[in-house]
């Protein structure tokens, strides 16, 4: 008899009392309503208890087989306190892996007593619920992380359309990340959003790639001016149907060489050049084009006619017959001799050069009356010789 009391003295001593208290210690630490421990705990005291006293009563009444229906009766309710503690040892650690706040652990607080209580329950699958959070929550932070490169990296203002579900999305996700500390958001919602983000996403990544393709395309091509290279990727970049149509149209123009058209007007200035880029510069219609270039033709002609009086009487200090000239005539001419070059050198439109080379003209006879001097001077000198020459 006093060995079976020493049995179960000792059974319940190590085997239970301690095991029961571990259980409450882990199950406090991990913030698991532990009522349902407390609970179970009086029964098995009581039938130590109980089974305890009727032993020592009598030695008749309890024989080996009762001894061994109470002993598994032990062994049953120990292994389920084992179970009990190895489900909540697993799930502490996996939460001790994780960087969750405990604001995202109180979401699963349910489910954890749920599987604590009941006796057949498995928490894998809640740890690995955890994980996955865990997850969605690191890959959210590495999207918000990398927005400001993705914009900077991409056509990203030109593409209106995914330009505003990104920019809402992923607004969401930063409010969803900001809250985790105080209202935080499930598991649902993170596995949503996020991959609607990284859809989006590679939807503008493909987009850009192509568009940056045409891009490099244009300005590849040599015989469009840099305005008109500019005019077109800024379409490219803002075409929904990636630019094909456009590139076409550029490559057509490329083929027309305006550029190297526009090298054979020689004497038109660089403001005057600026000027012809400007009123081309956004324009694909090859008549178009073709009108402004005529145009430009004949303004090369007129300031090639201009250049050739300004240097005939680049001399005019020098020449006798501007000497004879009253001073107020001299002032006079050399006003709109100064006044022709700061026409051919500005950006001057038809009628400035045409009334330049007009008001030049009326002193060209300056240029005649100096030739005419040299050749009576030659004629009196060879005269001079009484000889006859006829000219």
């Amino acid at each position: 008899m006093s060995n079976i009391i020493i049995y179960l003295k000792s059974f319940k001593t190590v085997n239970v009392s301690q095991l029961l208290s571990e259980l409450k210690s882990k199950a406090t630490e991990l913030g698991v309503d532990h009522d349902y421990i407390n609970n179970v705990d009086e029964p098995t005291k009581l039938i130590i208890l109980n089974a305890s006293n009727q032993l020592m009563r009598s030695e008749e009444t309890y024989t080996e087989p009762h001894l061994n229906s109470f002993k598994q009766k032990l062994e049953r309710e120990k292994n389920k306190y084992q179970k009990t503690l190895t489900k909540i040892r697993t799930i502490k650690t996996k939460l001790n892996t994780l960087q969750l706040t405990p604001q995202e652990v109180s979401l699963f607080v349910s489910r954890i007593n749920n599987i604590v209580r009941e006796e057949n329950s498995n928490p894998e699958a809640l740890t690995n619920d955890l994980q996955e959070y865990q997850n969605l929550i690191t890959e959210g932070i590495a999207l918000i992380n990398a927005d400001e490169e993705f914009q900077s990296d991409n056509y990203f203002d030109n593409i209106t359309d995914l330009k505003t579900s990104y920019l809402d999305k992923i607004g969401n996700l930063k409010t969803y990340i900001s809250l985790r500390t105080t209202e935080p958001v499930d598991k649902l919602t993170y596995s949503d959003i996020i991959p609607e983000i990284k859809k989006i996403k590679e939807q503008i990544k493909e987009k850009t790639r192509v568009q940056k393709e045409f891009v490099n395309k244009i300005n590849a091509l040599e015989k469009i001016f840099p305005r008109q290279k500019e005019y077109f990727n800024n379409l490219v970049k803002s075409d929904d149907n990636v630019g094909t149509q456009i590139f076409d149209n550029a490559e057509a123009l490329n083929e027309r060489d305006y550029v190297g058209k526009f090298a054979l007007l020689t004497d038109l200035n660089e403001a005057q050049h600026n000027r012809y880029i400007d009123e081309i510069g956004e324009i694909v219609d090859y008549e178009e084009i073709e009108t402004i270039y005529n145009k430009y033709i004949i303004l090369n002609r007129k300031m090639t006619e201009l250049k050739e009086l300004i240097n005939d009487l680049s001399d005019y200090d020098s020449l006798d017959s501007f000497g004879s000239l009253t001073q107020e005539e001299q002032r006079a001419f050399i006003s709109i001799y100064d006044a022709a070059r700061e026409t051919f050198e500005g950006d001057s439109e038809m009628p400035a050069v045409i009334n330049a080379i007009e008001n030049l003209e009326k002193y060209f006879y300056l240029k005649y009356a100096e030739l005419n001097n040299k050749i009576n001077t030659l004629r009196q000198q060879i005269n001079s010789d009484k000889k006859l020459y006829i000219f």
